[in-house]
């Protein structure tokens, strides 16, 4: 029997939470050695939660006291290069969400750090089983030749004007708002259908100006909420690309995407709203 995995989770925020730890719980080829965040309290209340043996409020701590395989880096972006640079010191593995940084020069200066270790970035629409079919038709030549991408993906993360700031509204975190928090997602998607992109026009506005801090006062939004560009691709495909964080929130629908791919005999087409569904059409 193989020897499980043995991870340390960095962060422990809601997304952690919800779609991070589950599967590696659930999961009898991984361990989930240690939890790390930035508060002593809360870091321990996760590792309580969820059956993890230690917590730590400081990383090279964790790093150096305990014996993991690998890191899972699930914070805030801010603290990502650092984290990523302390795991592929002690040659852990490393899997980091997006957006790695805030800027190229420290994405740039990651990606070296991490030379000789085994990485991955949370490019979570590669591992929907819908999305797949739909790049393996793609690849397969049955709508010819890529004329056109488009995706559009909306999160109701900021759709509820009165919800509080918090650093998802800073420009110090996310340094363009939505297009840092899901524009990695569409490039990822382009990229992996079409090609390298050579060129980039947009345009991204901010439509809740300001929100609450913990004691009611208004805090301006320091991002963008709302953002469309156009990509060139270096093979000739254009792209077009939708990104807003203020879809509506609702009880049942915190994310909506649609990716249609447009070919010289065909089209191929998903939708969050029927997830298990691929629709293709076919020209004459």
């Amino acid at each position: 029997m193989r020897t499980p995995l043995r991870i340390g989770l960095h962060g422990h925020g809601w997304w952690a939470q919800r779609y991070l730890l589950p599967p590696l719980l659930a999961s009898d080829e991984v361990e989930v050695r240690a939890v790390c965040g930035r508060d002593a309290g809360r870091a321990a209340a996760a590792a309580r939660e969820n059956g993890i043996p230690e917590s730590f409020d400081d990383l090279d701590t964790m790093l150096e006291t305990t014996e993991l395989d690998a890191l899972l880096i699930g914070s805030s972006p801010a603290a990502h290069p650092a984290a990523v640079a302390a795991a592929a010191r002690r040659g852990l593995h490393v899997f980091c969400e997006k957006p790695l940084a805030g800027n190229a020069e420290d994405t740039a200066r990651m990606v070296r750090d991490c030379a000789g270790v085994r990485t991955m970035v949370g490019f979570t629409q590669r591992w929907h089983p819908a999305v797949g079919t739909l790049r393996r038709l793609v690849v397969e030549g049955e709508i010819g030749e890529i004329r056109h991408l488009r995706y559009v993906t909306r999160a109701a993360l900021s759709g509820d004007p009165s919800a509080p700031w918090t650093w998802r509204y800073d420009d110090a975190e996310y340094a363009y708002g939505v297009l840092s928090d899901l524009g990695p997602h569409a490039v990822d998607l382009v990229r992996w259908l079409g090609g390298e992109i050579s060129s980039v026009s947009a345009d991204a506005v901010t439509v809740v100006a300001e929100r609450p801090d913990e004691s009611g006062r208004p805090v301006p939004v320091r991002n963008w909420d709302d953002c469309t560009a156009t990509l060139q691709l270096a093979s000739g495909i254009r792209a077009s690309v939708v990104l807003s964080r203020i879809l509506p929130p609702t009880p049942h629908r915190r994310f909506h995407h649609e990716l249609d791919v447009v070919g010289s005999r065909g089209t191929v087409t998903f939708t969050s709203d029927r997830p298990t569904e691929v629709v293709t059409g076919q020209g004459r």
